[in-house]
C-alpha cells in the first residue's frame, strides 16, 4: 500500500540519496559529465533545503509499507521538477499516486496545466499518466530533456 505525504525535512538527505541513486543507474548513463554534474548540484541536500524553506518547491515522498520508496517535487505553478521512484517499487502505481498529488494541490491553487521536462527515460511513463510533448528533446547544461504537459481542465 503506498501513501503519499509531505516529506519532513529530516529525511530530505535519505531522499536526495534515493534521487541520486536511481538517476545515477536510469538517466547518468545517458548523460554527458557536465548534465551528471549539474543534476548533482541541483539535488545537494542543502541547496534542495533552501528551495523548500523559500517556498520555490514542495517535496512530497511516497512510502512503502513505512519504506521512502519515491519522492517528488514541484513548484506552485504546478512544475514538475523531481520525480523518482526506488528501483526496487517500480511498476507499483507509486509514480501516479505522486503524480496524483501535484494534480490535487495545482487544481487547489488554481493551475490548470502541469508541466515537466522529463529525461529521456521517463518519456513513456510520462505518457503512460497522461502528459504530451511540447517539444522536442532538448539539452541545457548537460541536461537532455522533453518538455511535457498535462492539462488538468480535461
Amino acid at each position: 500500500m503506498v501513501t503519499v505525504t509531505a516529506l519532513p525535512l529530516e529525511q530530505l538527505p535519505q531522499a536526495m540519496d534515493l534521487v541520486w541513486r536511481v538517476f545515477s543507474t536510469f538517466d547518468a548513463p545517458a548523460y554527458s559529465k557536465e548534465g551528471v554534474e549539474e543534476f548533482r548540484k541541483f539535488i545537494q541536500t542543502e541547496a534542495m533545503k533552501n528551495k523548500i524553506s523559500k517556498g520555490e518547491v514542495s517535496l512530497f515522498g511516497a512510502y512503502w509499507e513505512g519504506i521512502l520508496a519515491g519522492i517528488m517535487a514541484f513548484n506552485a505553478w504546478g512544475h514538475i521538477h523531481l520525480l523518482f521512484v526506488d528501483a526496487r517499487y517500480h511498476r507499483r502505481g507509486i509514480a501516479k499516486k505522486l503524480i496524483e498529488s501535484v494534480v490535487r494541490c495545482s487544481v487547489d491553487r488554481g493551475v490548470q496545466t502541469i508541466t515537466v521536462n522529463s529525461s529521456p527515460y521517463g518519456v513513456e511513463a510520462y505518457r503512460h499518466m497522461g502528459f504530451e510533448e511540447t517539444g522536442s528533446e532538448q539539452t541545457r547544461n548537460g541536461i537532455t530533456f522533453t518538455p511535457m504537459k498535462r492539462e488538468l481542465t480535461k
